[in-house]
């Protein structure tokens, strides 16, 4: 398998809230991707490896609000 990341084309706040004292913000992020499968006789079965796709995918940042540290964890993909 074969993957190459392009570029992020946008992203954006979706959602966010503060629940329990623990702050989440949701981003959506759109990215552009080529990807491809090849056997073994490198004979591509699936994808393109010439074919810029856009992949979507949302994720999910958390943080105790009381908190010193300006860190985010990663909560959710």
């Amino acid at each position: 398998m074969e993957q190459r990341f392009v570029g992020i084309k946008c992203d954006e706040v979706s959602d966010a809230a503060v629940r329990d004292g623990v702050a989440e913000v949701a981003i959506k992020f759109a990215t552009d991707m080529i990807t491809a499968v090849r056997n073994r006789d490198n004979e591509v079965v699936d994808g393109d490896p010439k074919a810029i796709i856009t992949k979507r995918d949302t994720w999910v940042f958390e943080r105790p609000v009381p908190s010193r540290s300006p860190n985010w964890k990663l909560a959710a993909t």
